[in-house]
């Protein structure tokens, strides 16, 4: 992998996280038709565009390093590590604290209540539950807690596919290709019927999982197919000018979708276009978007949103940014230098 200085990765991921951050806070503050990017694009939200950033760099790095070395179980360890140990402490202070403190109902309720038992499956990445009883419950957005927690399990299932694809004979970027072309006709389908194939959705297959895969699977391919494939300004510019081109529908939607994640890889592979972080910062994008959905539902409760959604966005940061760095310092940072031990 390049070194830091010759990349923008971190930074990428931060950008993206508080995409998600901005987005999150028009819907928050009740005013989810004022999102720029929903009203110029209205079949997309800034929030959508943090995800897929999210993802396609996701897929890009974690392919990579699964080239680099092909031990499928050393691989899993080290997405458990990144996700669980920061995870399990959000959940926590979640049910434990933030719960306790703003629920509407008695301590003993909420306590016996069976949907704080079940929050705590938050913990697993995998079963997710929004709601703690009594909690945001006059909130613009009701009663969700941490609604930002969905698209975990959507990226642990990239990651076992990805691992199983290893566990296969042949070569990893032939498997890699294959997968990235079947979830990008499921999501065409999906666009054009807004259904997903009987069969697939009986198991749980949604859009989201077409979506998402596709994505994860194009930064996968471009990692893996360098230099052949090396997305660049131009290429993503011509992509930009299709979008504008084209009529709303379908075909819009798709290009729009492969554009973000192809310009993000692009921004993401120079040390031109942004400017670096310090380096002892670190990665805070991770902390930033466990907390920064609990943290704009708290301050909406509070009444902060009143004060006009820039305004909310601001002490949104303010009181986010802290956090993510508290559970980079405290928490990621500490778990992955045991890991590189």
């Amino acid at each position: 992998m390049m070194q830091r200085q010759d990349n923008r990765f971190d930074e990428l991921r931060l950008i993206a996280s508080l995409l998600v951050l901005f987005g999150h806070a028009f819907a928050l503050s009740g005013h989810a038709e004022l999102d720029p990017l929903f009203q110029v694009l209205p079949f997309t939200r800034l929030g959508d565009v943090g995800v897929s950033v999210f993802f396609v760099l996701s897929g890009y790095l974690v392919a990579q390093s699964l080239q680099r070395n092909p031990d499928v179980v050393r691989f899993l360890w080290r997405r458990a590590v990144r996700i669980y140990p920061a995870l399990w402490i959000v959940v926590m202070l979640c049910a434990a604290v933030l719960g306790p403190a703003l629920t509407t109902v008695s301590i003993g309720d909420y306590w016996k209540s069976s949907v704080t038992q079940d929050y705590f499956l938050n913990a697993s990445a995998y079963w997710m539950r929004a709601l703690l009883p009594g909690v945001f419950e006059s909130n613009p957005w009701p009663a969700a807690v941490n609604g930002s927690l969905w698209s975990l399990p959507y990226e642990l299932s990239c990651y076992l596919l990805l691992a199983g694809l290893a566990l296969f004979p042949g070569q990893l970027r032939a498997k890699v290709l294959a997968c990235f072309l079947g979830f990008t006709c499921l999501w065409a389908w999906h666009l054009q019927t807004s259904a997903m194939p009987s069969k697939l959705a009986s198991i749980g297959f949604d859009g989201f999982h077409a979506k998402l895969g596709a994505t994860f699977f194009l930064g996968a391919v471009i990692s893996l197919y360098r230099p052949w494939l090396q997305p660049t300004l131009k290429s993503s510019a011509l992509a930009i000018i299709c979008i504008a081109l084209l009529d709303a529908g379908p075909l819009r939607t798709l290009v729009f979708q492969f554009a973000v994640p192809w310009f993000a890889v692009t921004l993401a592979n120079s040390n031109r276009m942004l400017p670096p972080l310090p380096e002892k910062m670190g990665d805070w994008s991770y902390g930033v978007y466990l907390y920064g959905f609990p943290v704009q539902q708290t301050l909406a409760y509070w009444g902060l949103h009143e004060q006009g959604v820039m305004a909310y966005i601001f002490w949104s940061m303010v009181c986010t940014l802290p956090l993510a760095a508290a559970s980079w310092y405290l928490i990621e940072k500490p778990t992955l230098s045991r890991l590189r031990r």
